[in-house]
């Protein structure tokens, strides 16, 4: 009778093992389930977010030759505008696919393809539409796709009806008319961006609110094998053998990974600097047997690491010797001779081990070979050297073109009476000022930003050669801040100095022999403000700039209105032209 209760016993503890163990894999399928959902969801918005930043490329490039179009009439710069926007159609035939009522694989795969997105992304966009195309977010990004299509169309709609005007014409277009069809192009291409925001915010938004669903999921779910596990485990501490046997399988299992990973796993007793440890990777790595290494201990890698990396081994070692591991470096990266006499690069990344007391004892880490990447790194900055390199001879040459137009107008001036000369010496001044921003760049690391008042200093001091004479006294006095600015914005502030202390030389000291300039640049959060005044004689009282039939002034205010800024004009016993803009 007790053999029997026995076995019933033992019955029904098989039975709820067996179904512990079957709640356990099904658990287990199921997070693994939901893990690939994950994967492919997410993998499936990137892609979507990566194919915009190529449509959007392509819209961009597509805008910009018909934008060449427009200036130049060329057929070429038209067939190219053309051939861009294929890979925008691509997209919309991928659209209106995703949008049917069945999706048809095939087709869509290669409308992606004809968008040049990459063949690996394909499957989970595909995915994402046929699974998850109720969701809100989807449906949104649709529209918004879609949208974005229909002004794509109102470009070709434009561009036609551009270029049947451009064909039909006996001349070229004048300034005028390309000015209206360029900001007409402007117009679309902010439209444009505007819904490559909305359809990035959106998709971004859906990948958010994926990933808080599965998120939460994978909570719950993983509470509930968290009971189970609690339950096994008591359960296994009442079966000591099943324990053991458990254990020696799961001490087989870590010691498969560490023999199959292609890093090299070690660990180090810092006490006689001895490897304890080696994993066969050491084999693939370097070329010798773990026990090669291990019987060297730490004097197997001195003896091969490459000799401009020896300092530095050296710091490291050192730092072993250390009470307290307080510099201790968790990565490091050297050379290292391997045993066919290679020297390849490696990544070693560490971690200590310390006693009860906190003192470092060893160290654990794994050693990964880097070479390639660091070939890569190499090839990188030498492309990176190369286009600095390009991008300062273009400054240098664009300077270089602009002082042979000053020179050409220097010449017309001798066989032109003295107002032409003023005008052509005026045009040289302006000239000059546009010239010495692209000399400020060649000169810059940065090749994008000008230093401002450097730049100031240097056209003030070729404006005061120019006027410079020993029956007048003016002195000119420069307050900058620190400001760096894009070459066009650069270009402007340098055109409005020009003009402003040029006129201040001309007119406001004809009848003194001293006099002050003052030039100032200031930045205010997002504003900049440059100011010239001057002490010398008050505008008249009835002075305004946008009347006037002055060309330098007409300038002045027209390059105000173009980055939104104000012009405020004070006379008194000082006069004072400030402008105020948004910097860029």
């Amino acid at each position: 009778m007790e053999g029997i209760i026995e076995k019933q016993k033992e019955n029904n503890i098989n039975q709820k093992i067996l179904a512990l163990a079957i709640f356990g894999v099904v658990s287990a399928v199921v997070l693994i389930v939901l893990a690939n959902l994950s994967i492919s969801t997410s993998s499936g918005i990137r892609s979507y977010v990566a194919a915009e930043a190529v449509w959007a490329k392509a819209q961009k490039e597509s805008i910009i030759h018909l934008t060449n179009y427009v200036y130049t009439e060329e057929e070429e710069d038209y067939q190219n505008f053309l051939k861009v926007l294929r890979i925008v159609n691509g997209y919309k035939q991928a659209r209106l696919e995703f949008q049917s009522n069945e999706i048809d694989h095939t087709k869509a795969a290669k409308s992606l393809e004809k968008g040049l997105t990459h063949e690996d992304d394909i499957p989970q966009m595909i995915f994402l539409m046929q699974y998850f195309s109720w969701m809100e977010g989807i449906q949104n990004a649709l529209h918004t796709w879609e949208k974005a299509d229909q002004k794509i169309e109102e470009v070709k709609h434009f561009a036609a009806e551009l270029r049947d005007s451009i064909n039909a014409a006996n001349t070229k277009a004048n300034k005028v008319q390309r000015d209206n069809w360029s900001e007409e192009l402007e117009r679309l291409d902010h439209e444009l961006t505007d819904l490559e925001l909305d359809f990035s915010g959106t998709m971004g938004s859906l990948s958010r609110d994926v990933a808080v669903f599965l998120r939460w999921v994978s909570v719950i779910l993983s509470l509930l094998i968290l009971m189970i596990g609690i339950f096994l485990a008591i359960w296994f501490l009442r079966s000591t053998e099943k324990w053991a046997l458990s254990l020696e399988k799961t001490e087989t299992k870590f010691r498969n990974v560490l023999d199959n990973s292609r890093d090299l796993i070690y660990k180090l007793n810092l006490q006689d600097r001895s490897y304890e440890f080696i994993s066969t990777a050491a084999k693939n790595l370097f070329g010798y047997e773990p026990e090669e290494v291990m019987k060297e201990g730490i004097k197997f890698v001195e003896a091969r690491t490459h000799p401009d990396d020896m300092e530095n081994i050296k710091e490291i070692l050192a730092e072993y010797d250390s009470e307290t591991g307080e510099n201790f470096r968790n990565k490091i990266e050297f050379r290292f001779k391997t045993k066919s006499g290679e020297y390849r690069w490696f990544s070693n990344t560490r971690t200590l081990l310390r006693d009860e007391q906190g003192k470092p004892v060893g160290l654990v880490g794994n050693a990964r070979d880097i070479t390639e990447k660091k070939q890569q790194e190499t090839e990188l900055q030498k492309s990176l050297e190369e286009k600095e390199l390009l991008l300062q001879e273009i400054h240098h040459r664009v300077k270089n073109n602009l002082a042979i137009i000053s020179s050409l107008l220097e010449l017309q001036k001798y066989s032109v009476d003295e107002n032409v000369q003023k005008i052509l010496s005026n045009s040289q001044s302006r000239i000059k000022s546009i010239a010495k921003v692209h000399e400020k760049l060649y000169e810059s690391s940065t090749l994008s930003q000008v230093n401002l008042g450097e730049y100031i200093e240097e056209l003030v001091d070729e404006i005061r050669m120019a006027y410079e004479s020993e029956e007048k006294d003016i002195e000119i006095i420069i307050e900058t801040d620190h400001i760096t600015m894009e070459v066009n914005q650069a270009i402007y502030c340098g055109l409005v100095f020009n003009e402003l202390i040029n006129n201040a030389y001309k007119h406001a000291f004809t009848d003194r022999k001293k006099g002050i300039i003052k030039i100032s640049a200031r930045e205010n959060n997002e504003e900049t403000q440059i100011e010239v005044a001057n002490n010398g004689v008050e505008l008249p009282k009835d002075y305004d700039p946008t009347t006037t039939n002055s060309l330098g002034m007409t300038l002045v205010e027209v390059l105000s209105q173009k980055y939104n800024g104000t012009l405020n004009i004070e006379s008194g016993e000082w006069t004072r032209f400030t402008i105020t803009f948004e910097k860029e």
